[in-house]
């Protein structure tokens, strides 16, 4: 435990003094995973979880360690349920389509992406993201019109510049507003 161990007996206290507020929850089960007592974490998590089942952020921190810990499927599930609750999160969306990439589940790793790309248009990573798994799905055009719009975004990044170079074989793709 470590340095998180006064924290962890914090919130333990916490947790006995109002043990149906999930936040307190939250924030012990999230000292466990940071201290790499994912067994922990996932019991408190679940309980925040059970708690309030309809707010997405504890479906999220649940998934988000059920990540940690390898255990994609039971991450997919939390996420999902995140998003439903949360379907205007950006950032639910791209973890969800992190671990769907990560579980090699491809073309839904896809249709996250393109939701989070649509919720925050100008978030230059979120672009990479989706530019990387159309890819790896065989759709360079498309991965290369993201790739530009990333370097548009961010000008400064030199992976975005790098990963739309690797696709140069290509006809260039251009982006809506832009002129040649």
């Amino acid at each position: 435990m470590g340095r998180y161990h006064a924290a962890i007996l914090e919130y333990r206290k916490a947790v006995e003094l109002a043990p149906d507020v999930p936040y307190y929850r939250y924030k012990l089960g999230d000292c466990y995973a940071v201290a790499g007592l994912g067994g922990n974490a996932l019991k408190e998590l679940e309980a925040a979880r059970d708690l309030a089942p309809n707010d997405g952020f504890y479906h999220f921190w649940l998934g988000d360690v059920y990540a940690r810990m390898g255990r994609p499927q039971d991450a997919i599930v939390a996420m999902e349920q995140a998003t439903l609750y949360a379907p205007d999160d950006a950032y639910f969306n791209i973890r969800l389509g992190m671990v769907y990439y990560q579980a090699c589940a491809l073309q839904e790793a896809a249709d996250a992406f393109r939701n989070a790309v649509a919720l925050d248009p100008d978030n230059a990573s979120y672009h990479c993201l989706l530019g990387d798994t159309y890819v790896r799905l065989g759709y360079e055009r498309e991965a290369l019109m993201h790739f530009r719009m990333a370097g548009r975004l961010d000008p400064y990044d030199a992976a975005y510049v790098e990963r739309a170079r690797r696709l140069v074989a290509l006809e260039p793709v251009p982006i809506e507003g832009e002129t040649e």
